[in-house]
């Protein structure tokens, strides 16, 4: 069975066509996606396919564009033997560049046969095709790191790297040498995200206690923080805790300003906090209310807008000062979902569309005021050796970033990592081009 349920589009929602009124019952004008998921849920669960498909079609209807109500459409007309119908659905998810594995999905089972399949099949097959355009930076040989980002320090030519499970930074330095930068005994967590100020000298790690990582206890749960490291010296400059007894928080990318203040998000509260500079206090600076599932952000050249991507609800541009914030307009012919971080460009950003299949680095550009997506680029996809590609940061022209952080492997229940399956770590230099 697919996962039958309702995902809030990235798009701007726009409005609602006006065919849809002749096209469907009143009660389905009313009725909220939600609600008509809850129906379509139903009536999936108790076979009755057509009410399924009917009910899906006016979901896809108030959702222009969003992939899953177009999968779950596809689903339906499959069900009820509509070839034909159900690979044209398909075909409009390969031209947003996403494979959700319909061949392996029992309700497609029936078409397999098809004419009409055999033909999606060979489309999708340049979808599936990997484009490489990065060259491996270096590879790390100990494994089970579950690293999670890769920063270079254009200084010193250095490059660090965050482990996840066992609550260190690693430094590799231009001549290859690998040593601990940074352990748990200086206060690490899981580390999630790094990001470097060169003309500081300062390394900032964003971590969380997840169930994963080494040594951790039941008492960790919901702690974060951020630690600050001199680059030079290694030592520890200021430490950044956050806990909150009842609260989840997880500390992932950070962004900084021209005066050493740091916006990061906190994926587990669905929060931005703010670290300003010298100071040990991680304040609010966009409660829960604002964002539903905040995955990444970047400032404007200007420090003036801070965009925030949220998994449910698109890119967002907020005012720093007054805290307005405005939706980028992102056109139907794009989809950015499963973006996991920004790195701003001048027109734009590089992101990892790491909970999009294939897995993926994409240019974002917006047009001269920043309130609109004008192209998405595939820079990379579907590299060989991806699994699981993490955060990256940008260093000149390049994207630095982890390719294979490995975190598929988790059992997300018990928080069990199986050692014996994992891999050496591989870092990805990509070009991208003019900045």
């Amino acid at each position: 069975m697919p996962r039958k349920r309702w995902i809030v589009s990235l798009h701007k929602p726009g409005k609602l066509l006006a065919a849809c009124c002749l096209v469907f019952s009143l009660h389905a004008q009313t009725d909220s996606p939600e609600a008509l998921n809850a129906r379509a849920l139903s009536a999936y669960k108790n076979k009755d396919y057509a009410t399924f498909l009917i009910l899906e079609k006016q979901i896809a209807a108030l959702t222009p564009g969003d992939p899953r109500a177009l999968y779950n459409v596809a689903s339906g007309e499959a069900l009820l033997g509509h070839a034909a119908e159900a690979v044209a659905q398909l075909d409009k998810l390969t031209e947003l560049h996403l494979d959700f594995n319909a061949e392996k999905d029992p309700d497609f089972a029936g078409i397999l046969k098809t004419s009409q399949w055999s033909e999606y099949r060979d489309r999708l097959a340049a979808l599936q095709k990997p484009v490489v355009g990065s060259s491996v930076a270096f590879t790390l040989p100990e494994k089970g790191l579950l690293a999670s980002s890769a920063a270079l320090d254009e200084a010193s030519g250095d490059t660090y790297i965050g482990s996840l499970r066992e609550r260190k930074i690693l430094k590799r330095s231009k001549d290859g040498v690998v040593s601990e930068f940074a352990t748990e005994k200086d206060g690490l967590l899981g580390v999630s995200s790094l990001l470097i100020d060169s003309s500081r000298h300062q390394l900032f790690a964003s971590m969380a206690a997840l169930p994963f990582m080494q040594n951790y206890r039941k008492e960790d749960a919901g702690k974060a923080g951020i630690c600050v490291f001199d680059l030079i010296t290694g030592k520890l400059v200021r430490s950044a805790p956050l806990s909150v007894p009842g609260e989840a928080h997880t500390l992932s990318q950070m962004a900084e300003n021209k005066y050493g203040d740091i916006f990061v998000v906190d994926t587990g509260s669905s929060e931005i906090r703010r670290l300003r500079r010298s100071s040990t206090e991680l304040e609010l600076f966009l409660s829960s209310v604002v964002f539903q599932s905040p995955r990444g952000l970047a400032l404007s050249a200007d420090e003036r807008t801070l965009y925030v991507v949220d998994a449910a609800t698109g890119i967002w541009a907020v005012d720093v000062l007054s805290i307005d914030r405005t939706a980028v307009e992102v056109p139907p012919e794009f989809w950015l979902g499963g973006i996991s971080g920004l790195a701003r460009l001048p027109d734009g950003f590089i992101s990892l569309q790491s909970g999009a299949q294939p897995n993926r680095v994409v240019r974002i550009r917006l047009n001269a005021k920043g309130d609109k997506v004008t192209s998405v680029e595939t820079l990379e996809s579907n590299h060989p050796s991806y699994e699981t590609p993490m955060l990256g940061n940008l260093a000149g022209s390049d994207f630095i970033y982890v390719a294979n952080s490995q975190l598929n492997l988790i059992d997300v229940k018990t928080g069990l990592f199986p050692a014996d399956r994992a891999k050496e770590t591989v870092v990805l230099r990509l070009p991208v081009g003019s900045q």
